[in-house]
């Protein structure tokens, strides 16, 4: 009688050992280490191709196009095409030669 309750008492732990780690086959940051997971970004993180890079910068350069002004203008707003009428002592720089 004895002997089967020691049989018991060292099967019972290794019976709940292999039962536990059946369920948890999910991963997370307990049971995986940190550099074997896959992040869950929700934007992608890639290697740029030369394409996709050439469409950025030109889509920057579309929206600085649209958005700039191609003009001077001064502190009331008149255009400037005379860049010797610019008022030195508003801006603080001198633009004489």
């Amino acid at each position: 009688m004895n002997r089967n309750i020691f049989a018991f008492a060292l099967l019972f732990p290794v019976v709940g050992l292999s039962q536990n780690s059946q369920k948890t086959n999910q991963q997370n940051d307990v049971t995986t280490p940190l550099h074997l997971m896959q992040p869950e970004y929700e934007t992608p993180y890639n290697i740029p191709t030369a394409e996709g890079i050439i469409k950025v910068i030109d889509k920057v350069y579309n929206y600085l196009e649209a958005v700039t002004p191609p003009h001077l203008v001064d502190a009331s707003g008149a255009e400037l095409s005379d860049f010797a009428k610019i008022n030195t002592q508003r801006c603080g720089h001198s633009f004489s030669g």
